[in-house]
């Protein structure tokens, strides 16, 4: 398990969106900050926990931009696409 899990400012992708820890509440719950919306919600931790241990949730690094999984390749522009 990554020395991030479940500390404040951890950020991962989960159900294709990137949150953010924002803190640690108690009665086994956590605030997350959805990175796209700005929009808040409360996780019980077990529900995180398992996500992890079934591969559905990664941690990423603050300086690494994720982006939902449907995003290929062939999205992105190349130079000659630019005036």
């Amino acid at each position: 398990m990554s020395k991030h899990f479940l500390s404040s400012g951890a950020r991962f992708l989960w159900q294709g969106t990137t949150y953010q820890i924002l803190r640690l509440l108690p009665a086994g719950q956590v605030s997350l900050e959805n990175m796209l919306s700005g929009t808040t919600c409360i996780v019980e931790i077990p529900v995180l926990t398992k996500a992890l241990f079934n591969f559905e949730l990664h941690f990423i690094s603050k300086n690494e931009m994720a982006l939902p999984k449907s995003r290929d390749s062939k999205s992105h522009l190349s130079l000659t696409d630019y005036p």
